[in-house]
């Protein structure tokens, strides 16, 4: 058998096949789970969006992590300095 395993003869072969076998699980582990997280996003887009409109989040900006990010109204105080609200210096 030869290809992308560079072929499996010798007493090597057989701990190739395996690496190769188990690399191609692990990138379709990463990928099932890769596309339930992009489903979960997707469901609580519509959620979060209700929440901001009705003052349960408020959108906040937090140094070194991209929007969004969303503080509940109830959150006690703020552990970093660099998280604000939105318009707050």
């Amino acid at each position: 058998m030869k290809g992308q395993l560079g072929g499996v003869e010798g007493p090597r072969g057989f701990e190739r096949l395996i690496r190769w076998a188990s690399a191609g699980n692990a990138r379709l582990r990463f990928d099932k789970y890769r596309r339930h997280l992009l489903s979960i996003a997707a469901d609580a887009k519509p959620r979060i969006a209700e929440l901001t409109e009705g003052d349960e989040l408020i959108p906040v900006k937090v140094e070194g992590r991209p929007p969004p990010s969303y503080l509940h109204r109830e959150a006690g105080p703020m552990t970093s300095p660099s998280a604000r609200p939105e318009g707050h210096r």
